[in-house]
């Protein structure tokens, strides 16, 4: 998914250190915006739900565009 999302959106992968450690991370050149994809996924199976990746994959596409073209990411 965070492969597919880099493509779709020109996003680059990055790395982010935070209080749980370093991580894998996309990054909208140009803004702070960050997405972490495979913790998105990771949380839910975690969780016990269902993840249906094509759904999460539009959701996330859709809010990231609606965040960078709004500046609501800062």
């Amino acid at each position: 998914m965070g492969d597919a999302l880099a493509q779709e959106l020109m996003l680059v992968w990055v790395t982010v250190d935070d209080e749980f450690g370093r991580s894998a991370a996309l990054n909208w050149p140009g803004t702070s915006l960050i997405c972490s994809p495979i913790t998105m996924i990771s949380k839910r199976v975690e969780a016990g739900e269902p993840v249906d990746v094509y759904a999460l994959f539009q959701g996330v596409s859709e809010r990231l565009r609606e965040m960078a073209f709004s500046g609501d990411f800062d």
